[in-house]
């Protein structure tokens, strides 16, 4: 049996990198950015609820950071290990329909 052992450098790497594209994807759609902006505006569009009717498309910088609050914010705390959990769990709840 292959045991993996958990990487968190690697984890952190990845979900900056995440971010990093995110954030540039988003920049290319907001700017409209010859040749890839309206491509990816089309791509965006089709994914787009009611919470996203603004200028900014945040909700996958919303997921992601959620997700990688546990690796970003390391430390000796459970409560840190969870809080990437308990920030989605308590912003899906808050949020009005």
């Amino acid at each position: 049996m292959l045991l993996t052992v958990p990487q968190p450098a690697f984890a952190h790497l990845s979900f900056s990198a995440a971010f990093a594209l995110f954030t540039f994807a988003e920049y290319v759609r907001y700017f409209a950015l010859y040749p890839f902006g309206a491509a990816v505006h089309v791509f965006m569009n089709e994914f787009l609820d009611q919470k996203d009717s603004g200028t900014a498309i945040l909700s996958h910088f919303y997921l992601l950071t959620g997700c990688a609050n546990s690796v970003w914010f390391e430390g000796p705390s459970r409560l840190l290990h969870y809080t990437g959990i308990l920030t989605l769990g308590v912003g899906d709840a808050l949020v009005r329909y």
